[in-house]
């Protein structure tokens, strides 16, 4: 069915390595789902009809919610598997054509797998008649609604959650799920969204940032360079280009700040007011916007260090930004004393300066 409906694929050489981390996710989920309805599938044949212990296709999800819940948060991972399970099942049964999509460890893009990405990728940008062209060519009238709706849903939770699929937030973005009225416009990219203190609840590009911030710590303090430990974190994403900006934010912070920084272990649940000060200033820089950022910096930057950190600061923003990660805008915390709260601290060799925290 290749050119049906007029439709041209461009981008049928794209391989995994090319995607936007948000766009390898909805390709790793997709995979994920179609291996395991397959292997369902196969096992109902052997069995001569349905597995009655099987969960059909919610037992399909059920390994997606450990990187859903990543990717949008406990709060929206219900309305996440729900919405992606009754894509799934449109998608499987209202395709018009046997669907190609490839194994885990394929490097290419079946042209399946990139119809996919663009109809996600066309109501993310509120391009309403190419999507529904683009849904034309694949999916059959009989499931084209369902498609229809749950693709859009999906779409919009992506968004919500700062996951575009485009790697920019549509001006003018409106739709109806499920009866209500949504609606997201430049506007949405300037809302704060609420403070949270829990490591888990952040978006995955916020816990992309605060997980390289500590174990570039973590690096210092153990007398090890730094860089190599937070490229090859970035890499792990894809997204190796955004260390050489973090990397250089973090070694102004450590031997200019003004008081101890609370900066946590690794493997601690709780996010420090100082952390999510620097991911406000990441989120302030990804909307054009400096303010944001040199209000929270200046709780432990004086003027002339915010200045040097703006170019590098603002360089990871918009690599962030060009990977389809967009940080929310957050409420800042209320600012405390760290060295009252945390008193265990390392120090720079032969630095004066107060000592910053790693717990």
């Amino acid at each position: 069915m290749d050119g049906g409906a007029g439709y041209q694929d461009t981008r049928r050489d794209r391989v995994v390595a090319d995607l936007t981390l948000p766009e390898a996710l909805v390709i790793w989920a997709l995979r994920k789902n179609h291996q395991s309805h397959h292997d369902q599938t196969c096992r109902n044949v052997r069995c001569d009809g349905p597995d009655e212990n099987s969960d059909g296709a919610s037992g399909n999800l059920m390994g997606l919610s450990a990187t859903f819940v990543k990717v949008f948060g406990k709060a929206q991972l219900p309305e996440a598997i729900e919405s992606f399970g009754q894509l799934m099942e449109a998608f499987q049964k209202g395709a018009r054509c046997q669907l190609r999509i490839n194994a885990y460890d394929e490097e290419c893009l079946s042209i399946h797998e990139e119809h996919f990405l663009s109809i996600l990728a066309a109501y993310q940008q509120a391009e309403i008649e190419r999507a529904k062209m683009l849904v034309q060519w694949l999916i059959s009238s009989d499931f084209d609604s369902l498609f229809i709706r749950q693709a859009r849903c999906f779409a919009n939770l992506l968004l919500e959650a700062g996951h575009s699929l485009t790697g920019a937030i549509t001006e003018d973005f409106s739709t109806r799920v499920s009866g209500k009225e949504t609606l997201i416009t430049h506007e949405h990219e300037t809302q704060q969204a609420p403070y949270v203190s829990r490591v888990e609840e952040l978006t995955l590009g916020e816990a992309v940032i605060l997980q390289g911030t500590r174990r570039w710590v973590a690096c210092l303090h153990q007398e090890q360079e730094p860089l190599p430990a937070l490229q090859a974190h970035f890499a792990h994403y894809g997204i190796a280009g955004c260390a050489a900006g973090l990397n250089a934010v973090l070694r102004n912070i450590a031997f200019a700040a003004s008081r101890m920084v609370d900066v946590r272990g690794s493997a601690c649940p709780n996010l420090s007011p100082d952390e999510a000060d620097l991911l406000h200033a990441v989120a302030g820089f990804q909307r054009s916007d400096s303010t944001p950022a040199y209000d929270a910096l200046a709780n432990w930057l004086p003027p002339s260090a915010i200045r040097l950190s703006a170019g590098a600061l603002s360089s990871l923003a918009q690599s962030l930004r060009g990977a389809g990660l967009i940080l929310p805008l957050r409420t800042r915390p209320t600012s405390y004393d760290s060295r009252e709260h945390h008193p265990r601290s390392w120090h720079l060799e032969g630095n004066e300066t107060p000592s910053r925290t790693l717990h």
